[in-house]
């Protein structure tokens, strides 16, 4: 006999499965984190400890982000768009916490890249253009995201 209120639906089972994915993803950014603060050694080589905390915090954003997905699905029926944004089903700070941590990540993506464009022990000066016009362009792509993400809020 199977009882009725143990069976889940496939939305809540995605959520779920989600929110193990979200799980994976923060242990990989809260590891990188403890990296940069020096838990596990570091070389001489490597780089700074805080490039270390951004690249980790990015992941810690990017698990924070997706987890508020799973959030809204569970306890609003609110679903994801095809670009991962909520639906409006969703309470208006959720999302409005979902584009902050959705900018962070970009904006940690961004700060790492910079960091390797204008590293003065970066290497070529061909490799930090490429890595010059790499950073410019996801700068360029945060500020449009929080732009595009702003006008989508205020509606």
């Amino acid at each position: 006999m199977v009882c009725q209120a143990s069976r889940m639906t496939d939305q809540t089972k995605g959520n779920l499965i989600g929110l193990l994915f979200v799980a994976a993803v923060a242990a990989i950014g809260i590891y990188i984190v403890l990296a940069g603060l020096g838990m596990f050694g570091r070389g001489s080589k490597d780089a700074p400890g805080w490039v270390l905390v951004a690249a980790g915090g990015a992941f810690l954003f990017a698990a924070a982000s997706m987890g508020s997905n799973a959030i809204g699905g569970l306890f609003f029926g609110a679903k994801a768009r095809p670009d991962g944004s909520l639906s409006e089903d969703a309470p208006y700070p959720l999302r409005a916490i979902q584009l902050l941590l959705s900018l962070g990540v970009v904006a940690m993506l961004a700060t790492v890249g910079t960091w390797v464009a204008f590293n003065p022990d970066g290497g070529s000066a061909s490799r930090n253009t490429a890595f010059m016009a790499g950073a410019i362009i996801t700068w360029v792509i945060f500020f449009g995201l929080a732009f595009l993400g702003l006008r989508r809020l205020r509606r």
